[in-house]
């Protein structure tokens, strides 16, 4: 579709000094977005920023609630989808991770669409929320996988 080719690419990059757990992250064009992580206080960090998980978390969270609006915006210019039928969109993405354990074992994700939308549109939308491109790298679907240098 259009979006993914306007859409084709990020980066972000993270530094930390030391063996402090806070770290700087820089993405977007030209590094014009910052945001800093940090483990939470009983992880061994200060909890002056939101974890790694909690990162993974949001940015499925705001995939998800993209794409849906992306293919809500495709069905008002084709006249499926009046554009006042979806006043807003809530997605709740929440990792699932034993007590005491570190490795998430699923995600539980909630989608809550708001307005008046037909049970047809409300299935589209739900099944654009599943070609997300972030839910599909979680679930393992990279053709070239992660790899790694050091330098």
């Amino acid at each position: 579709s259009h979006a993914h080719k306007r859409l084709a690419s990020s980066s972000a990059e993270s530094s930390a000094v030391g063996l402090c757990f806070k770290t700087r992250i820089v993405s977007g064009v030209a590094g014009q977005h910052e945001v800093w992580a940090d483990m939470p206080s009983d992880g061994g960090g200060q909890g002056d920023g939101p974890s790694p998980k909690d990162l993974a978390m949001a940015g499925l969270a705001a995939c998800t609630s993209m794409t849906i609006q992306t293919r809500a915006n495709s069905m008002v210019k084709s006249g499926r989808l009046p554009s006042t039928a979806l006043t807003g969109v809530k997605v709740i993405a929440k990792d699932v991770t034993p007590p005491g354990g570190h490795m998430p074992e699923g995600v539980e994700m909630e989608v809550i669409l708001e307005g008046v939308l037909t049970d047809v549109q409300r299935r589209q939308l739900m099944a654009a929320a599943e070609t997300c491109p972030v839910k599909r790298m979680m679930q393992g679907k990279l053709k070239s996988g992660v790899t790694m240098k050091s330098r």
